[in-house]
C-alpha cells in the first residue's frame, strides 16, 4: 500500500491529565471519566495548558475540574 504525504503541516498538541480514583472495597477503584455528547464519548479529565502553565500544573488543574 502506497501512502500519501498530506500537503498540510501536523501540528503538535500538548495536552496533560490523570486518574482520578478511589478504592472500592470488593468491586475495585471507581474512575472518573468525562462525557460529552457530540460525538459521544468517554475519556480521563484532561486538558491543554495554559499559558506559563507546567505539564504537571496541567495535570492537577485538570484533575481538579
Amino acid at each position: 500500500m502506497v501512502q500519501k504525504k498530506s500537503k498540510t503541516p501536523s501540528k503538535r498538541l500538548v495536552s496533560a491529565g490523570g486518574v482520578v480514583y478511589r478504592r472500592n472495597g470488593l468491586m475495585g477503584p471507581d474512575i472518573v471519566l468525562c462525557g460529552r455528547r457530540e460525538p459521544p464519548l468517554w475519556s480521563l479529565p484532561k486538558g491543554r495548558p495554559d499559558p506559563g502553565e507546567t505539564i504537571f500544573e496541567t495535570a492537577l488543574r485538570e484533575a481538579k475540574e
